[in-house]
């Protein structure tokens, strides 16, 4: 799918004049720095010191070190209580609701940490001062799936491979049911909450600027103070004011991240969880059209930007189906003791190593053999760049060449006769120049 998707991307790109759009970007508004003489051409530039970039960056990871290691923390808290509501309670009510209650919660510290972690990770990559827009996203980017990762997928990892293989902490029933109960719970409370929210959150925002501007005693569009409307025919363009606007950067980042948690849900557990990629099919049906509704109905026009490719999500996709290789062989063949109980030890580690560098292999095969640009894009974007260096450029042609010799030839009193060389057939092949003096 992610070779397929490259192919799809190259082509979108030549479709809409994106190719090449990294190598001429202009630097950010926000960039910070002094201007000095380029060391290469000598045009004046705006330079950033290196070592404040390499010190700025390791304040950066020592504050998102910090916040997984929040992260581990509730993690830890949270299946601490699970294990007090499973065997520290009396009667049946805490093995058969501890489980499902503390999923909730795991889904709310998710959903809030992430909430907190996102204007974290925004301010960090404010604070780095990148130079341009895709080197700003792609910082930004590493930083939301490092953290994202953990906060979404370390529950499960827990349940699945630390705590009774690993502590010893004995599930109260099948490791894999549990683990497939606290992923359908999680996965569908993130897939409702985050529907609404979306929708709900600039619907809600909207309302209130609406009535406090009838009120004539609140505050309109980004806290201007405005006086009482309730008799006001509003146009289209002045009722698109109060709408809530969409973040050129933020905006797409998110909807980003949102896939890029979905697919891991479906491809890291799918062995403990097969019908997790049918509710994301049926997720991503509603969720295209509520998206279009919330930009259609309560955003304010998206203002364009210019992107060659997704950036480093693709590394993210990646190196999540990567992963995903991983957890469904360990989950196969070390922790599903109905398909390998009666193996050994020795020989379900065997099958552990080969069921990943069989997969490996076949996904640096398929790499290999689907290239990543279709040929007649190839073929487009050589026709563009001969097209570019000869009206752009003025790079004259071989004919032109000739008849510039032809012209001074003539101007020297040099007789000069232009003779087509034939082939076998009778086809014009090139024209020779003969000179005579």
């Amino acid at each position: 799918m992610l070779e397929f998707w490259k192919r799809k991307e190259k082509r979108v790109a030549l479709e809409w004049g994106m190719i090449g759009f990294e190598n001429d970007e202009q630097a950010r508004p926000e960039y910070k720095g002094e201007f000095i003489p380029s060391p290469i051409d000598g045009k004046t530039v705006l330079y950033y010191p290196t070592h404040k970039k390499a010190w700025k960056s390791r304040r950066a990871t020592a504050v998102i070190v910090s916040m997984i290691t929040i992260v581990v923390g509730c993690i830890a808290a949270v299946y601490a209580f699970r294990w007090y509501l499973v065997y520290g309670t009396s009667g049946d009510w805490g093995e058969t609701w501890g489980g499902i209650v503390t999923s909730v919660i795991n889904s709310i510290q998710i959903q809030v940490l992430n909430a907190v972690y996102k204007k974290v990770a925004v301010a960090l990559t404010d604070f780095e001062n990148h130079r341009t827009s895709t080197e700003y996203e792609d910082s930004l980017v590493s930083k939301l799936f490092c953290f994202t990762f953990c906060n979404s997928y370390g529950g499960f990892i827990y349940l699945a491979f630390i705590g009774e293989p690993v502590i010893g902490v004995a599930c109260e029933k099948s490791c894999m049911s549990l683990l497939a109960t606290n992923l359908t719970i999680v996965f569908v409370v993130q897939l409702v909450v985050g529907n609404l929210t979306e929708v709900l959150i600039p619907f809600i925002k909207y309302t209130m600027r609406v009535k406090a501007e009838k009120r004539g005693d609140g505050h309109g569009h980004d806290g201007v103070p405005v006086v009482s409307g309730k008799n006001i025919q509003r146009t289209q363009a002045e009722k698109g004011l109060y709408l809530e606007q969409y973040d050129p950067i933020m905006g797409a980042l998110m909807d980003y991240a949102e896939l890029a948690v979905q697919f891991g849900y479906i491809t890291l557990f799918v062995v403990a969880f097969p019908l997790a990629p049918l509710l994301a099919l049926a997720n991503n049906y509603v969720e295209a059209r509520s998206d279009a509704f919330k930009l259609l109905t309560q955003m304010q026009r998206p203002v364009p930007r210019g992107a060659e490719d997704i950036g480093s999500w693709q590394g993210v996709f990646t190196t999540i189906s990567c992963i995903a290789v991983v957890t469904n062989s360990a989950l196969i063949c070390l922790i599903y003791e109905d398909l390998v109980g009666e193996y050994s030890l020795a020989t379900r580690l065997w099958l552990f190593i080969l069921f990943q560098w069989v997969a490996f292999i076949f996904m640096a095969g398929l790499g290999a053999t689907v290239p990543d640009v279709p040929e007649d894009v190839t073929i487009q974007q050589q026709r563009t760049m001969f097209l570019s260096s000869k009206m752009v450029d003025k790079i004259a042609d071989e004919m032109d060449e000739d008849m510039q010799n032809i012209d001074q030839a003539a101007l020297d009193g040099v007789k000069v006769t232009i003779s087509p060389a034939m082939s076998p057939k009778g086809e014009e092949l090139h024209r020779g120049v003969n000179v005579a003096l």
